[in-house]
């Protein structure tokens, strides 16, 4: 189904280089981490991905979006 992701499963976390550069965004890094990631070998977790949230900095704000996974048969 498109656009949907799937109960439990888990996101692909992507942030924008400068995340590691600025104190303070790796703080907020450490913080999406803690608040997106899964943990490893939680019970209730698929083990694959269908979606990718990602992080970026760009006109001074924090811009998030969240991308779609999708496998194509042809």
């Amino acid at each position: 189904m498109t656009g949907n992701c799937l109960k439990g499963s888990r996101p692909l976390l992507s942030f924008d280089p400068v995340f590691d550069q600025d104190p303070y965004l790796s703080v907020l890094k450490e913080l999406f981490i803690q608040t997106f990631g899964t943990p490893r070998y939680h019970p209730k977790s698929q083990p694959f991905v269908d979606h990718v949230f990602t992080f970026s900095v760009a006109d001074n704000r924090i811009w998030f979006r969240n991308y779609q996974v999708s496998s194509s048969t042809y």
